[in-house]
């Protein structure tokens, strides 16, 4: 199981810094001086490892298919990849299948990153994954989703709504979404406190974005009547932005949290359409289960590093 450690850097000469590795890992990995470390470098983190291993192992994944009906194959896939699937080989047992299989095979590689088919035949289609996670890391996947979910709910106070537009990019954050869970299930480095509590934050982005279509169909002329709530979601969603965890106040994320109850009681108390005041809750509610998630995932991190929580 990972563990979080903080080491300090140490200046060496006039402009190098070196920070040392722990002894137990180098015995672990047989390593001595002078052997060549691969470093994957992301946004917020650096990931390193041997040269020459990999992060993750190669998974194959066989799927045999006696019905196609709805749509069983794309969500197969997809739980497929989401838990790290390099390889899927799709056969199924009547070629009468192989059409719905294809088109949801196709579906699938649509809404997932890095997934391609590579071969066909009359009985069996063949994906395969492109994509090296440890060219992307968790904070940026984060950071590029919320940038998605503002823009979705600024578009929300427009004259015209464009429910395409909306749909395209709440396609684009459940691509991010199941990236970053198949990075979260394939990486050993991360904790399982670390794993569960960022698997939700991802979630939580998921439903957010899938909550926003809703209320799109039912708030054009009449966003003036919640453009407070979709400011203030606005906001909230730029703090979540800018925080980093294991570095941002908990008192900070918790009073985002009362002030999304806040609006929540606000809006129940609004004379609105029923539709719109029920999804309009439905988007607030998802907002703050991603604070909720988020104020998890950064008292985690407090908790393992920090003799003690200050508020």
């Amino acid at each position: 199981m990972a563990s979080i450690e903080q080491r300090k850097l140490v200046k060496l000469g006039k402009s190098t810094l070196v920070v040392s590795l722990p002894a137990e890992w180098i015995k672990r990995k047989k390593l001595k001086a002078g052997d060549t470390l691969t470093l994957y470098i992301g946004e917020n983190e650096i990931i390193i490892a041997p040269s020459g291993e990999t992060t993750s192992s190669k998974l194959t994944v066989k799927l045999r298919v006696k019905s196609a009906e709805n749509n069983i194959v794309y969500r197969t896939i997809v739980s497929a990849y989401i838990n790290g699937a390099t390889e899927i080989s799709v056969e199924v047992e009547d070629v009468s299948l192989l059409k719905e299989a294809i088109k949801q095979a196709k579906e699938a590689t649509s809404r997932l990153i890095g997934l391609e088919i590579v071969d066909q035949s009359l009985d069996r289609i063949v994906l395969q994954t492109f994509t090296d996670i440890r060219s992307h890391d968790v904070p940026s996947l984060v950071n590029r989703s919320l940038k998605f979910l503002i823009s979705m709910i600024k578009h929300l106070g427009e004259n015209q709504i464009d429910i395409k537009f909306l749909e395209d990019i709440e396609n684009e954050i459940d691509k991010l979404s199941r990236l970053g869970m198949r990075m979260l299930i394939t990486n050993p480095d991360l904790s399982k406190q670390q794993s569960i509590h960022l698997s939700k934050l991802f979630t939580s982005l998921e439903n957010a974005s899938d909550s926003v279509i809703p209320l799109a169909r039912v708030i054009e002329g009449k966003s003036r009547l919640v453009m407070d709530v979709l400011n203030s979601l606005v906001e909230i969603l730029e703090f979540v932005r800018e925080m980093k965890l294991g570095q941002t106040s908990l008192k900070d994320i918790n009073d985002r949290i009362e002030l999304i109850e806040h609006i929540e009681a606000s809006i129940v108390e609004r004379e609105i359409d029923e539709t719109l005041k029920y999804r309009i809750l439905h988007v607030v509610n998802h907002v703050k289960n991603l604070l909720l998630s988020l104020y998890d995932a950064n008292a985690s991190i407090l908790i393992y590093t920090k003799e003690e929580l200050v508020f």
